[in-house]
């Protein structure tokens, strides 16, 4: 019974061993630097293209803002730099033609 008790302990001493010894490998493998590790895909996908969206229709989004800048100017009296430009060059245009008239 000693005796196959010392090799059964045995027998698990040199699994273990063999085990640690795995491990030890694969970290020596993994300790090196991998070049291409980096650009795989954490979650891999059969075909990246393979859900095509219907392409986007960039008016609807432009109507979308003109309204919006329209509220503000309603309720926040905003302006567009373009329409403050063309005030002040329309009081210049008027001011020169009172000078001419004078």
């Amino acid at each position: 019974k000693e005796k196959k008790e010392k090799k059964e302990k045995k027998e698990k001493k040199e699994e273990k061993e063999d085990k640690k010894e795995k491990k030890e490998k694969k970290e020596k493998k993994d300790a090196g630097f991998a070049l291409w590790d980096s650009t795989e895909a954490e979650t891999p996908s059969f075909n990246q293209y393979s859900a095509v969206k219907a392409p986007q229709d960039k008016r609807d989004k432009e109507i979308a803002k003109e309204k919006e800048t329209k509220k503000d100017q309603e309720t926040k009296g905003l302006i567009k730099a373009n329409d403050a430009v063309l005030e002040l060059m329309k009081k210049k245009n008027e001011a020169k033609k009172e000078e001419l008239r004078k």
